[in-house]
């Protein structure tokens, strides 16, 4: 692969700026040590009266660290086989620490149980059991941390607890003069911290065949310039069970590839729950952590798998949800090889002048718990149940690491009880306002009494970017959703919260620290990579909403957008468009046909098509809907396409319509403009009073720009049935994005928001709404902007799945450290089915920042003089990247054995940005022709340099149970963010393979646009 050679000398020194902040009051960044403990097999527990079994250990030898502050990470699979009506099994699994010369400490116990298992309930129940601990008062210098489990009570049943893996992370509380035994002792070093990625939300509800694997999270490790490195990885998810899931065996596995090199299987962990008959609904957390202590050296990917193995449900409607993934890496060079790393710096490999795999130093802190809670009703406060305190002035723009986990248990009163909990982590900063950042659900969901007691652990982990640093506290608030009360009680305990905190980006300060002997290759830097390239943002404007009765209304422009830099050597145009459609069903057999075109016109006032989209819905009968209300929005590439001043608008126009009305709204579009050079050659300076350098120097610090890459919250479940808005769940923050726009002036920022909504079978009303907020410092929440999703009257049994987005562009944000944030408040919910479900995930969230042109910087030139005004439409270089890929035409599929299609590709060459992040916007149409289910996966791949492909990001469209209609038409778009540490020659594309598709009824997907923008961080 590629170096990314000098990288550093254009950075600015963003750390130094904070320096003279980082006094005694605020905490510097320290080294730390990481260390990997082991498993220590199985144990199958058939009595109370068995031996405690050891089932994991770490060893950590904090000699040369201060008042260590320790955080063990703990992880295992419990499995449970019950034999007879009512058996119940209770375990205890404690940490202890072992000093010498001193008697073992306990320091915690949690308790997993499940007490009374009725028959109805399951047979085998196979589970993750993880916690984390921090130790802050440490005497000894040598430590063992081991964990011990216990059987409390075994009756009717046995238990086998096996997988057990432990980690260590400590850091010193403070240097106090210890760096001359650094030189003896590689206890502590420097640590990458690396945030990985889900890739969506997966949903399988094949009763007949087992679905193929997919990759349901990922995370880059580049440990090249590690020596004999380590490596943590650390991976949670949720897991939904509805209540027609009798089967359930999931195999997740760890795989690393690493450069050209082979898939290797790191390890296995087994969910399952089998035999169940009673109909339970279920959300449980699933994680784990695996370290190694002589990782593969060079690029590396590390990504979960999953493999069904058995899948038995009722109905293609049952389905079985896996969500909220989250995946981080941690890699160190080993601690005991210090000879060979001074005698390394003689022939250092020139690889490592890439500053993506350097390692950095780290904060490290602890939180704490605040007790426990009892929830018996709905209406009680949400709990904190643990919060951590970080401060982070002296890191610049930091990447903070949150580990969580806690004890929740559910005792039954009485038959027939229900609970549903949120837990949220929020951030709060100096004088802002609280921000979730995260979302998790754990529910129990019982129609018939089946179960007298359970407990278990509930964990993540998560990566927070924050673009802003400063003092943050963190902390996870339970809340009751849905309580019957009288009937089941929840409880919530041992919250355990902790704290990592790294640079996000390399600064010439921390270069100074490593001096390398090695030569750089500079030949490594190819002559044929793609230049840099300046960008221009600029935001249209919608134009109102129209309502259509016939196919004889007239077009209307929905929206449009102005490109007015005729100096600018323009070589590709990305067109971005969202929109609101919303269609009212009139009379049984409705038709709606609607063309979305996008035109150009350019100086000669010549309109020109560049394409058109289609909508359809055709031949609704009365069973299907009465309004239905989605987002339309598609991209589009124009290549080469003026020197002047031009235009892009949207108009639409109705093909056909019958017994229904359509009205289209919300338009919005924007438009990021690449040039291969800003400014033009022939301008000249006039004669007058100024200094033509001063000005470029000023336009150049003015118009800067920045990618930044938000995250989605995690899952949201609508349950509660009710027209009663006073009686819906409440609201939730769905994705969230933090942008600092200090160092930009009259800032234009471009917002993109995908998610994917499934609606279950028996939803007969469902109303959505998204909004849009900005909070910027300590003013209040400003909304930005309303979308609607709503379905209603649905008579007819379906399952839908469909993509919803949109595009918001401000072009005068406010100054400072803002965070902008998308909810989503159910305005009406109505389903007529036990366990009927609404899901909101997949969340993404992308904003791309731009100066606007400060003319006051000009105000001493003569605005008259024509050759001036090259001056005034002057762009610097962003130091970013935008390719434009191609679609591969169209394909109809009329069977599940149909091989999969590659709908669109873009190939993009990071090789010349440090660090970079890639943006990938891809939108297409897909189209359900005839009655009975489709389901399709589309699948985002990245293959680097010939390596082998990864799954990024996975996304399903599906309609189950079509009867109501002849053909409907939409598209189908999303928005993805890829952090990848390790740059190249990348290639993004696309697949879509037929998941289920019934004998009459065919899908076909065409219209693939794909683009990816990429720009190194700073």
């Amino acid at each position: 692969m590629t170096s990314n050679y000098n990288c550093q000398s254009s950075k600015d020194n963003v750390g130094d700026e904070n320096l003279h902040k980082c006094k005694q009051k605020h905490p510097k960044p320290k080294k730390i040590l990481l260390e990997c403990g082991d498993g220590t097999g199985s144990k199958t527990f058939t009595s109370k009266d068995d031996e405690t079994f050891q089932i994991a250990y770490v060893t950590i030898d904090n000699t040369f660290l201060e008042k260590p502050q320790i955080l063990i990470k703990f992880s295992s699979i419990v499995k449970m086989e019950r034999f007879v009506d009512g058996g119940s099994v209770s375990l205890r699994y404690e940490l202890i620490k072992i000093e010498e010369y001193k008697e073992p400490e306990i320091l915690g116990s949690w308790i997993f149980e499940e007490i009374n298992v009725e028959t109805n309930e399951f047979e085998v129940a196979e589970e993750a059991f993880s916690f984390i601990f921090c130790d802050s008062d440490t005497g000894s210098k040598c430590c063992d941390y081991l964990v011990k489990v216990t059987p409390i009570e075994i009756e009717g049943a046995r238990a086998r607890v096996s997988n057990g893996r432990m980690a260590a992370l400590a850091q010193a509380s403070c240097n106090c003069g210890k760096e001359e035994y650094e030189v003896e002792s590689s206890k502590a070093e420097n640590i990458l911290l690396n945030c990985g990625s889900g890739n969506g939300s997966i949903i399988l509800r094949e009763e007949d065949e087992i679905e193929p694997p997919f990759v349901i999270a990922h995370v880059t490790l580049d440990n090249t310039c590690l020596n004999k490195s380590k490596a943590l990885i650390e991976f949670s998810s949720i897991i939904n069970l509805d209540n027609e899931v009798r089967d359930v065996r999931l195999q997740f596995e760890l795989i690393r590839t690493c450069d050209n090199g082979n898939e290797v299987s790191l390890g296995t962990w087994t969910f399952e729950r089998t035999g169940i008959t009673n109909g339970t609904e279920l959300e449980k957390a699933f994680d784990f952590v695996f370290c190694e202590c002589d990782a593969s050296s060079g690029c590396c990917e590390y990504f979960v798998k999953v493999i069904p193995l058995t899948i038995d449900v009722l109905g293609i409607d049952s389905s079985i949800v896996i969500n909220n993934a989250r995946m981080v890496a941690l890699g160190q060079s080993s601690k005991d090889l210090f000879k060979e790393k001074r005698n390394a710096r003689k022939n250092q490999n020139s690889c490592c002048i890439s500053q993506g795999s350097k390692a950095k130093k780290i904060l490290l802190e602890c939180g704490e718990g605040n007790r426990s809670r009892n929830f018996i009703s709905s209406n009680e406060y949400p709990f904190q149940l643990a919060n951590v305190t970080l401060d982070t002035t002296c890191l610049s723009k930091p990447i903070v690491n949150i580990e969580f986990s806690s004890l929740v248990s559910f005792d039954r009163v009485a038959a027939d009880g229900d609970a549903r909990l949120r837990y949220e982590l929020f951030r709060i900063c100096e004088k802002k306002s609280a921000v979730s950042i995260g979302v998790w659900v754990v529910e129990r969901v019982d129609s018939e009494s089946s179960l007298g007691k359970s407990t278990n652990s509930f964990s993540f982990t998560f990566c927070d970017c924050v673009n802003c640093n400063g003092r943050c506290e963190y902390f996870v608030e339970v809340t009751p959703i849905e309580i019957t009360e009288g009937v089941i009680t929840a409880t919530v305990s041992n919250g355990r919260i902790a704290a990592l905190a790294q640079d996000g980006y390399f600064s010439q300060s921390s270069m100074s620290n490593n001096s390398y002997d090695g030569s750089i290759e500079f030949n490594k830097f190819k002559i044929n990579q793609p230049r840099r390239q300046n960008l221009l943002l600029e935001c249209g404007d919608g134009s109102g909403s129209k309502t259509f009765t016939s196919s004889e209304n007239d077009a209307f422009q929905l929206a449009h957008v102005t490109l007015d830099k005729p100096l600018l050597n323009i070589s590709k145009v990305l067109i971005k468009f969202s929109s609101i459609l919303d269609v009212e069903r009139l009379t049984d057999g409705a038709t709606v046909r609607m063309q979305y075109e996008l035109f150009r016109v350019g100086e000669d006032m010549k309109s020109k098509a560049l394409g058109n989209w289609t909508f359809e819905a055709v031949n609704v009968d009365d069973n299907a809907f009465n309004t239905q209300e989605e987002s339309f929005s598609f991209i589009f590439c124009d290549y080469k396409p003026f020197k002047g001043l031009c235009d892009y608008f949207v108009s639409v126009t109705p093909i056909e319509i019958e017994g229904a009305t359509a009205t289209v709204g919300n338009g919005r579009m924007a438009a990021l403009a690449s040039s291969s050079s800003g400014f033009i050659k022939e301008a000249k300076p006039c004669d007058l009073n100024f200094n033509l350098d001063e000005l470029q120097q000023k336009l150049q610090k003015t118009k800067k720009s920045a990618l930044v890459c938000g995250q989605g919250n995690g899952s949201i479940v609508f349950r509660e049935n009710s027209t009663d808005p006073s009686e819906l769940d409440p609201k939730a923050t769905i994705a969230n994005i933090s942008l600092d726009t200090r160092f930009l002036d009259r800032a234009e920022i471009l917002i993109e928001f995908s998610t994917i909504i499934e609606i279950e079978d028996g939803a007969e009303d469902i109303r959505l709404q998204f909004e849009l907020f900005r909070v910027c410092e300590d003013t209040e929440p400003l909304s930005l902007g309303i979308w609607n999703f709503q379905r209603t009257n649905v008579d007819e049994f379906i399952e839908l799945t469909k993509a919803f987005d949109f595009i918001f562009c401000e072009c005068d944000a406010p100054k400072g450290c803002c965070d902008y944030f998308v909810t989503v408040k159910p305005l009406e919910i109505d389903i007529d089915s036990p366990g009927g479900n609404i899901v909101v995930n997949n969340a993404r969230m992308a904003a791309f920042l731009q100066s606007s042109m400060r003319l006051e910087d000009c105000k001493n030139i003569d605005r008259q003089s024509d050759c001036i005004k090259p001056l005034i439409n002057y762009h610097p270089s962003s130091k970013a990247l935008l390719e434009c890929g191609e679609g591969n035409g169209m394909r109809s599929f009329s069977s599940e054995n149909d091989p999969a299609f590659q709908l669109a590709r873009v190939r993009i060459d990071t090789s010349s940005l440090c660090n970079p992040i890639v943006n990938i916007d891809f939108s297409s149409i897909v189209s359900f022709d005839g009655s009975g289910d489709v389901r399709l996966r589309y699948e985002l791949f990245r293959v680097c340099d010939d390596r082998t492909p990864i799954s990024l990001g996975i996304w399903i469209a599906e309609i189950v149970g079509i009867t109501f209609f002849d053909r409907a038409t939409n598209t189908f778009n999303f928005t993805f963010c890829d952090c990848t540490s390790c740059c190249g020659c990348c290639d993004y594309f696309v697949k879509v393979t037929p998941i289920r598709i019934s004998s009459r009824i065919t899908s076909t997907v065409g219209n693939g646009r794909i683009a990816a923008l990429a720009q190194e961080t700073h």
